[in-house]
């Protein structure tokens, strides 16, 4: 009788270790699953903002170097028509500053229709508005008449509109790339948490 109760208490403490062990196995494993699920969430999350970077930021910022680019050549060869005078240099420019100037309107479409965040969005309106400015001046100083004084005063005028959209293409410069660092660093942190998420599954297993 005696020999039957051991036996009986044996099978009990062994079906019970037996559950303990089942369950410290399947802890294991829905922790393994559950680091994993976080580690294909986070390297998703870097696949995302890396296409933003790659992509989309790329282009934001290609645009407002090529926008700056084109006020600072348009505006030197609008500035020499004026100045001079010379109907030849106007005849030779002309294409070009039509073209540049045409360039320039799709830029700033595209800038609008990509452009998200606020504080871009006030960026791009005050580039906008100073456009408008440049634009006006510098028909009025590719226009100008009269001695030279007078050209030359217009020149001065124009100058001074388009120092200050320069200006303001330069913060939009800046503006985007300090976007693409702050983007690429945000990619950087993500890799890290995930790699150090996987290693996390690794010690477990």
């Amino acid at each position: 009788m005696c020999i039957e109760r051991d036996d009986d208490m044996n099978a009990l403490s062994r079906m019970k270790l037996s559950r303990q062990l089942a369950l410290g196995y399947g802890v294991v494993i829905l922790l393994m699953v559950l680091m994993a699920g976080l580690t294909f969430r986070q390297l998703l999350k870097v696949q995302a903002d890396s296409h933003v970077l790659l992509s989309e930021q790329a282009e934001r910022l290609a645009l407002a170097q090529e926008w700056r680019e084109n006020i600072l050549v348009n505006s030197q060869r609008a500035l020499a028509i004026g100045v001079t005078a010379d109907e030849r240099l106007a005849a030779f420019f002309k294409d070009v500053v039509t073209a540049t100037t045409v360039r320039t309107s799709e830029i700033q479409k595209r800038y609008v229709e990509m452009e998200t965040s606020p504080e871009g969005r006030q960026l791009q309106d005050r580039l906008g508005e100073a456009r408008k400015r440049y634009l006006a001046e510098r028909d009025a100083v590719m226009k100008a008449q009269g001695d030279a004084d007078a050209r030359l005063a217009a020149g001065e005028k124009f100058r001074d509109v388009t120092n200050a959209y320069i200006a303001e293409a330069t913060e939009m410069v800046k503006f985007q790339q300090a976007r693409s660092a702050s983007l690429g660093q945000q990619i950087d942190a993500e890799l890290v948490t995930a790699r150090n998420t996987l290693w996390g599954v690794t010690a477990v297993c």
